[in-house]
C-alpha cells in the first residue's frame, strides 16, 4: 500500500544553538541540547521562543499555520496511525478491499455473498450456437458490459451457479450446445462448477400412458377413465343418508351418495314405471316400498292403471282421495271440501 509523508512539526536541535523565529517558526517546537542543558523550545506567539521546561507553567498550544487560519492538529504519530488504516482507491472491489456501491447507492451484487443470492444465478437465454443474451444481474455478477456473451464446453468452472435458458429464432429440439446433449427450448443449462448440465424444464408430458408422451392438446383427456379402478378409491359403501350430488364432492363420496339411493329404492331407481304383480314378486321392489291406498290418504298415490291397486271387496266401496281437497265417494261422485278465501288488500 502506497503511504505519504507528513513534516512533523516537532524539530531537532542537532547544532546545540537554542533555535530563532527563523529557525522555529510559529506553532513549531525544537528538542535537544543547549549550553549543556537538555530542553523543549517552542515558537508559540511567533515573536519569542520559549523554553518550555523552564517556563513550568506557560500555556502550550500545538497548532498548525494554513493561511490566515489557525486550527489544532493531531500529533504525528496520530496521523501515521491514521492513514496505516487506510485503503487506497484502487483496493475498491477488490479482494480483501472493500465494496463500491452503484449509482443507486446500493452495494453491487458482485460484491455480495452466493449464499444471498441463492447461490442461482439467471444468466439469460443461450441459442443453438452458445450465444448467451447476458441477463442485467449476469453483467452486474461479473463486469460485463456487452449484451452478448459466447459460452463454451470448458468454461463451466467460471460461472458456477448460473443457469441459461435454451432459446432461439426457431424452435429446436434434441441440439447439442456448449457440451450439453439433447437440448430443447425451455431446457436450462447450468454450471455445477465442474460441468455444465442440463435441467429438463420442457412442457412436454413425460409418460401419460403405455408409453405415451407429448404436449396435452386442447380439449384431451390424455388420463384414460378405464384406467381408474373401483378398487383404487378406497371403501366402497353407502352414505348415512340420501342426499344429492354436490359441486366438489369427491368421486368416492358421489358413489357412495348414489349407492345409498340405490340401497334404499333397490330396482326402483332404474325404472320408469312399477308393476307389482311382477316387480314385487321377483324382488325386484320390495313390498315393503309399495305405498298402500287408505280411507285417509290424501295426494299419497297415483293411479296410472286399474292393475295398480288391488281392492278387497266391492269396487267402488272405497273413497279414493284426489288430491287435496277432492274425492271419489262411494256412488262414483266427485265431492269437494275446498273452501275459495278471497283476502282484502
Amino acid at each position: 500500500m502506497a503511504t505519504r509523508q507528513l513534516k512533523s512539526n516537532l524539530k531537532l536541535i542537532s547544532t546545540g544553538t537554542a533555535p530563532t523565529t527563523t529557525t522555529l517558526p510559529r506553532g513549531f517546537c525544537a528538542f535537544g541540547t543547549v549550553s549543556g542543558v537538555t530542553s523543549l523550545w517552542g515558537n508559540i506567539t511567533g515573536s519569542a521562543i520559549v523554553n518550555l521546561i523552564a517556563a513550568g507553567t506557560s500555556p502550550v498550544t500545538i497548532v498548525q499555520v494554513t493561511g490566515n487560519s489557525t486550527t489544532s492538529v493531531m500529533s504525528q504519530d496520530a496521523v501515521t496511525r491514521e492513514l496505516g488504516l487506510k485503503q487506497s482507491l484502487s483496493e475498491k472491489d477488490q479482494p480483501n478491499g472493500y465494496a463500491g456501491l452503484d449509482a443507486a447507492g446500493k452495494i453491487k451484487t458482485a460484491a455480495l455473498p452466493d449464499y444471498l443470492l441463492s447461490k442461482m444465478l439467471f444468466g439469460g437465454t443461450i441459442n443453438q450456437a452458445g450465444l448467451a443474451t447476458l441477463s442485467a444481474a449476469f453483467k452486474a455478477k461479473y463486469n460485463v458490459s456487452t449484451t452478448t456473451l459466447q459460452m463454451t464446453s470448458t468454461n463451466y468452472a467460471a460461472y458456477e451457479g448460473v443457469f441459461f435458458i435454451a432459446q432461439d429464432t426457431a424452435v429446436f429440439t434434441n441440439v447439442n450446445i456448449i457440451g450439453v446433449a439433447n437440448v430443447s427450448t425451455g431446457d436450462w443449462i447450468m454450471s455445477i462448477g465442474t460441468a455444465w448440465q442440463k435441467v429438463d424444464n420442457t412442457d412436454a408430458v413425460v409418460s401419460v400412458r403405455a408409453g405415451a408422451s407429448g404436449a396435452v392438446q386442447t380439449g384431451e383427456v390424455v388420463i384414460l377413465l378405464t384406467d381408474l379402478r373401483a378398487d383404487s378409491l378406497g371403501a366402497l359403501t353407502a352414505a348415512a343418508t340420501r342426499a344429492n350430488i354436490v359441486t366438489n364432492d369427491s368421486l368416492l363420496t358421489a358413489i357412495q351418495k348414489l349407492m345409498k339411493w340405490y340401497a334404499d329404492f333397490g330396482g326402483l331407481a332404474w325404472k320408469t314405471q312399477i308393476t307389482p304383480s311382477t316387480d314385487v314378486a321377483s324382488g325386484t321392489f320390495p313390498s315393503a316400498n309399495i305405498p298402500v291406498a287408505t280411507a285417509t290418504a290424501r295426494g299419497g298415490v297415483s293411479v296410472q292403471a286399474a292393475s295398480v291397486i288391488s281392492l278387497t271387496g266391492t269396487e267402488g266401496a272405497i273413497d279414493l282421495k284426489i288430491g287435496d281437497g277432492l274425492k271419489k265417494n262411494a256412488s262414483n261422485q266427485l265431492e269437494a271440501d275446498i273452501e275459495l278465501v278471497i283476502e282484502e288488500i
